[in-house]
């Protein structure tokens, strides 16, 4: 008595494929492959991206801003001037308003020891030039208000110069307009 035995199935077995069907099964297996690559490329990429910028922000300097907001007189919608903010802009960025305000917070002894390497007091030029490089004058949409922004390592510097700056300026538009009535 002969008994004959078949191999077990696992159930996922089909009737045999021709080579063109093996071949689509072969590229498929590879673009899938190819594609997990990339995916996991892509995700080192910006992972090593999140990581330098994290430590590029721990290494820069510590800024501080100091924001005064200042409100243009006489300006209303009525008499709308598109030239004016501009106008302004240059008055508080000049050496008309900017070496007042070095004067007062003594800023060329302050920063000495800073900028210099003697240690001698800078010149009032190089303090306005100074000042203008950390301010920042920003409008404020949709009022007649502007802000005094001044960038620097020190919060209470930083927010002691930006109201200085509107001050000056608030007397100046003040002594002005006194003048021209």
């Amino acid at each position: 008595e002969t008994i004959a035995t078949t191999p077990r199935s696992s159930g996922h077995e089909s009737a045999p494929s021709s080579p063109q069907q093996s071949q689509g099964r072969l590229a498929s297996a590879a673009t899938a492959s190819h594609l997990r690559r990339g995916v996991r490329a892509g995700l080192g990429v910006f992972l090593g991206v999140v990581i330098l910028a994290i430590g590029i922000t721990f290494l820069l300097p510590e800024s501080y801003v100091g924001i005064a907001r200042v409100e243009l007189a006489g300006a209303s919608p009525q008499n709308y001037d598109p030239y004016r903010l501009q106008t302004e802009f240059a008055v508080i960025e000049s050496s008309v308003v900017l070496k007042p305000v070095a004067d007062s917070l003594n800023l060329g002894e302050r920063w000495r020891k800073m900028f210099t390497e003697h240690g001698r007091t800078l010149p009032d030029d190089e303090v306005v030039e100074l000042l203008k490089h950390e301010l920042v004058l920003q409008p404020v949409r949709n009022t007649s208000l502007f802000e005094v922004q001044y960038y620097s390592p020190s919060s209470k510097e930083a927010a002691e110069i930006a109201n200085k700056i509107s001050e000056v300026y608030c007397a100046l538009d003040r002594k002005s307009t006194r003048l021209n009535s």
